[in-house]
């Protein structure tokens, strides 16, 4: 320092304080490293104290081991694992201290996941698991419930099936991956058995599988003074003939109960028809074309005169075709609102080789959305 450093000039008096600081710079040393995969030492790495080894060019140099993770351990003098900053692991100068390797292997998620089908439409329950990269996994037992009906089948990935107990490995070599099997199931099989509910007769039971479609089958029991107008289950009553489906446990069995309705008075011959008095008769003689076609083949006679008080009437006809006769007895049916049903808005809807004779229609309305077109007292005759 000189006179020109302190603004002091030759002649001339000055006061000035002068502070003089130390600066500490780290000592050097270096890290020998030491990679445990190969027993070889594969390179050093320079620093200095208080700041920490860059091992990225030794990284690069060795490259990667799939499915683990790479890190670096410094060592005491002994050996064992130097635990403190690794920018402070010696204070003399340039000495050489060792690290070496440690590779730890990968974790990632084995994700449990139902098909679409198989789950309900507002269920997304899954499960997952951790896995370690070369350590097995044993699929495990079913891990999620599939929806009634339907019964566990195994495991997809990737189109490929597995099973419970299968063993796995390294099926990610990325950390916190996520390995999605998806749970495959099956429709159980139930059985279907009829109950004449007071009928005779024997009907042959059916096998089917959960949400398969089919047609209800007829009715084939009988009983006196009655028709069959449906199966029941539970509360609700199905039609014979229509298209239905159901969900079962495997082997489990659904009860279908047969459903009658009485029919008029009469046996529907030609010598004891059956006898119509009433619009409530009116209606019970429409469903018993309805559902039977031996009812809709019977001989029907009209016995007096019917005021439908303009409350509906479906076509006697329009499921079935009436084959039969009716003998109006020179009665009238006033006060019908006659109805749609199916294509046909009449009294009577198809009839096929019937006889229908000695009637009339009085004060009667349509109501439905063919009568503009097909609307009349016998629709297709």
């Amino acid at each position: 320092m000189t006179n020109d450093d302190l603004d002091i000039y030759p002649g001339t008096t000055s006061q000035t304080e002068v502070v003089l600081t130390t600066e500490f710079a780290g000592i050097p040393f270096s890290v020998e490293c030491f990679d445990t995969e190969t027993n070889a030492v594969v390179g050093t790495v320079k620093t200095v104290y208080g700041k920490a080894p860059d091992f990225s060019s030794v990284n690069y140099d060795l490259g990667t081991k799939t499915g683990y993770i790479r890190t670096w351990q410094i060592l005491n003098d002994d050996g064992t694992p130097y635990t403190g900053d690794p920018g402070k692991a010696t204070t003399v100068p340039d000495k050489k201290v060792t690290a070496k390797t440690v590779y730890t292997p990968i974790t990632y998620t084995i994700k449990f996941l139902r098909e679409e089908k198989y789950r309900e439409a507002d269920d997304w329950q899954y499960r997952s698991f951790t896995a370690t990269y070369d350590k097995p996994f044993i699929l495990p037992e079913e891990v999620c419930t599939v929806k009634v009906g339907y019964r566990f089948l195994c495991y997809k990935y990737y189109g490929q099936e597995y099973y419970p107990g299968d063993s796995l490995i390294n099926l990610s070599s990325v950390e916190d991956a996520t390995i999605t099997f998806f749970i495959a199931a099956e429709a159980c099989t139930y059985n279907i058995v009829f109950l004449a509910n007071g009928g005779e007769g024997t009907m042959a039971p059916l096998q089917k599988t959960s949400d398969e479609n089919f047609v209800l089958p007829k009715n084939t029991f009988t009983k006196s003074g009655c028709f069959p107008v449906g199966w029941k289950e539970g509360d609700t009553v199905y039609p014979e003939g229509g298209s239905v489906s159901f969900r079962l446990a495997e082997g489990e069995t659904l009860t279908l109960v047969a459903q009658w309705e009485t029919t008029l008075p009469g046996k529907g011959t030609e010598s004891e028809p059956f006898l119509v008095s009433s619009y409530a008769d009116l209606l019970l003689f429409g469903r018993m074309v309805r559902f039977s076609e031996t009812l809709a083949g019977g001989y029907y006679v009209l016995t007096a005169d019917v005021d439908c008080n303009s409350e509906p009437v479906e076509p006697i006809g329009a499921y079935l075709p009436f084959t039969g006769s009716f003998d109006g007895g020179n009665h009238v049916v006033r006060n019908a609102t006659l109805v749609t049903a199916g294509e046909y808005c009449g009294f009577f809807g198809n009839v096929s080789g019937g006889v229908l004779k000695n009637f009339g229609l009085k004060n009667f309305k349509l109501n439905g959305s063919g009568a503009f077109f097909y609307a009349s007292v016998v629709c297709d005759y």
